[in-house]
C-alpha cells in the first residue's frame, strides 16, 4: 500500500453476516471522507493469500494504511463513531 491518502481495507466474505450488516457504515464513512480515504474490500474467499498476507484470522477484518504502513487493524462489528473518531486522527 504506498498512498499518500488514507487507505481501508475491508477484509470480508460473502457468507458473513456481521459484514453485511457492515456495509452500511462503510458506505457512508466512504461518502464522509470522500477522497481522503480510499476503501478497497477484499474478499477472503476469492483472495486467499490477501488474507494470508495480512494475517486475517476472522471477517470483517479492516487494516487502515498510512502512507504504506498499518496503523490501525481491528476485526468485528464497529460503530460509524468509532470508524470516524479512528480516521480523523490519521487526516
Amino acid at each position: 500500500m504506498s498512498s499518500s491518502k488514507l487507505v481501508l481495507i475491508d477484509f470480508y466474505a460473502d457468507w458473513c453476516s456481521t459484514c453485511q450488516t457492515m456495509e452500511p457504515t462503510i458506505d457512508a464513512i466512504q461518502e464522509k471522507f470522500g477522497v481522503q480515504l480510499e476503501i478497497l474490500k477484499i474478499n477472503t474467499e476469492e483472495n486467499p493469500q490477501m488474507a494470508v498476507l495480512y494475517h486475517i484470522r476472522s471477517v470483517p477484518t479492516y487494516i487502515l494504511f498510512k502512507n504504506g504502513e498499518i496503523v490501525w487493524k481491528v476485526a468485528g462489528l464497529l460503530t460509524r463513531k468509532e470508524f470516524i473518531q479512528t480516521i480523523e486522527k490519521q487526516l
